[in-house]
């Protein structure tokens, strides 16, 4: 639920920089049982009118490897550099990670 305050900055992002190269993709990581169900997971999205691609990470394997420890988070991949900028929502702390 967290992430939902989140929704409206993506959208305007993803209807203003779509065009320009920008690439949305959201990450659901589920903390309860019903939310690792994709159908139901599938549904929310569809009503929410999610218009970028919403992988399932059931098993934490991206947040993990991201290093995550809060919801919800952003992560800024710039072109053709092999960093990750992750930002925290209620933080003002920026880490820089090298794959």
């Amino acid at each position: 639920m967290n992430w939902l305050r989140t929704l409206p900055y993506l959208r305007a992002w993803h209807a203003t920089y779509a065009g320009a190269g920008l690439s949305i993709v959201g990450v659901h990581t589920p903390e309860f049982g019903f939310e690792r169900v994709l159908g139901n997971v599938t549904e929310q999205t569809a009503k929410l009118g999610i218009e970028y691609p919403v992988a399932v990470d059931s098993e934490y394997a991206v947040w993990q490897s991201f290093d995550n420890h809060f919801w919800p988070a952003v992560y800024r991949a710039p072109d053709a550099a092999p960093t990750w900028q992750p930002t925290a929502q209620a933080s003002s702390a920026t880490r820089t990670r090298i794959s």
